[in-house]
């Protein structure tokens, strides 16, 4: 084993991280998941979601998230800050909600 390994390792690993973040990233319109990082954020995520002019598709994967179509310079009151996570919403990890029947 070169000295070499654990620099190609290295690099694959930032490739593969900024793949992700890449295929996460929210859109500028349309489809994203909002993730709530407490309590606090799940009970206020709805509202904050609708306030800025979001349409509600159904229920995330993750425990208080939502799948909503949007524009993101709306969302202002779904941030960080707030305790909100805005991410895209890849049908494979967030289904077709709208199939689903869970449009609400």
């Amino acid at each position: 084993m070169d000295g070499r390994t654990p620099l190609t390792l290295a690099q694959i690993g930032m490739v593969v991280a900024v793949m992700l973040g890449l295929a996460f990233a929210p859109p500028a319109r349309g489809r994203m998941l909002l993730v709530p990082l407490s309590t606090r954020a799940a009970a206020m995520l709805p509202a904050a979601a609708v306030d800025g002019g979001a349409r509600l598709l159904g229920v995330g994967p993750f425990r208080g998230s939502l799948v909503i179509v949007a524009d993101r310079k709306r969302l202002g009151g779904v941030s960080l800050a707030d305790g909100m996570i805005i991410l895209s919403a890849p049908p494979l990890l967030c289904g077709a909600a709208e199939a689903k029947g869970q449009v609400t």
